[in-house]
């Protein structure tokens, strides 16, 4: 078709065609109307999402209250010089978020472990109570939970190491003594 020729109307209306829906009712909906329906539900559901206030807790006994809820919540806890956040994010398709940071420690055997965090999805009606975070490790994972083994692994071999040494000083001086009744 030459440049100077007004394309015909039948041709004009083969292009602008949309791409429509039928409905049950019988009503024809266009393809951007529902993805503009999508959208919108989503950025609301972000919105709702991402207002949810945050209630700050003081105390263990409030965090643990709000935790066994599965209500959004953050807390936190400066123990034995380590400083870890706590923050319940709410509940999730299995269970309720937990994550936990570890901010601050006070040893340099830990101090890989700042900034490292692990989350935790708790089954709904699991008892969270941060006295007792090793209940809860098996629904976690992350950077944090490995190096906390890590931790643990070397201090039990330190200890394991000490103990082979009490038990050689005890086997040779059981070693000696029978050498003595016997010659």
């Amino acid at each position: 078709m030459p440049f100077n020729k007004k394309p015909k109307k039948e041709d004009r209306e083969k292009t602008v065609k949309t791409i429509t829906l039928k409905l049950k009712t019988g009503k024809h909906i266009t393809l951007g109307k529902v993805l503009l329906s999508i959208s919108l539900i989503i950025i609301l559901t972000l919105a709702v999402y991402l207002t949810v206030p945050i209630k700050k807790c003081y105390d263990r006994s409030c965090f643990n209250s709000e935790a066994n809820r599965c209500r959004a919540s953050s807390f936190l806890n400066k123990e034995e010089g380590n400083l870890i956040q706590y923050a319940i994010k709410g509940p999730r398709w299995r269970g309720c978020l937990l994550e936990i940071k570890i901010i601050d420690t006070n040893s340099i055997r830990t101090e890989f472990l700042e900034g490292k965090k692990m989350t935790c999805i708790i089954p709904f009606g699991q008892k969270v109570f941060l006295e007792d975070v090793g209940g809860i490790l098996d629904y976690c994972s992350g950077p944090l939970k490995e190096g906390l083994y890590e931790v643990l692994l070397e201090r039990m071999t330190t200890l394991i190491t000490k103990e082979l040494a009490n038990v050689t000083a005890e086997m040779e001086k059981v070693l000696e003594q029978a050498e003595k009744r016997y010659s």
